[in-house]
């Protein structure tokens, strides 16, 4: 990635190198890089911009989708997961599996490296 540095510098008229360097969590990112990028004026004003692309996209859902969501995920604020939840029930294409851990990369069975959220999307698609 670092090789993109300069163009993405100079599109957010920025120094990305440090301001990756200096977040430490997912809200210092968005702080430094998302948010400027997508010309918003805060993190609350991106989660809130994302809840509502969410919801609009689940309102016109018309094929089966199937949504795994952990309660732990690191990287979606509860929040943000709430409503997520909400519009993933409102909408009539979409099935909703809730857990209480994984997320994003976190999805593993024990020890042996296998991911459930494979397997379970696997399962989906075959039905």
């Amino acid at each position: 990635m670092k090789r993109h540095f300069p163009v993405i510098d100079k599109e957010l008229g920025t120094d990305i190198g440090s301001k990756l360097n200096y977040s430490r969590s997912m809200e210092e990112y968005h702080t430094h890089i998302t948010v400027p990028a997508m010309g918003l004026k805060s993190t609350k004003e991106y989660w809130i911009t994302m809840g509502n692309f969410h919801r609009e996209l689940m309102k016109n859902i018309d094929v089966p989708v199937l949504s795994l969501l952990a309660e732990d995920d690191p990287l979606i604020p509860p929040i943000v997961a709430d409503r997520a939840v909400e519009s993933i029930t409102q909408s009539d294409g979409a099935i909703l599996i809730q857990t209480k851990r994984g997320g994003h990369s976190g999805f593993f069975e024990g020890s042996t490296g296998q991911c459930y959220a494979d397997r379970v999307g696997l399962d989906f698609l075959d039905a």
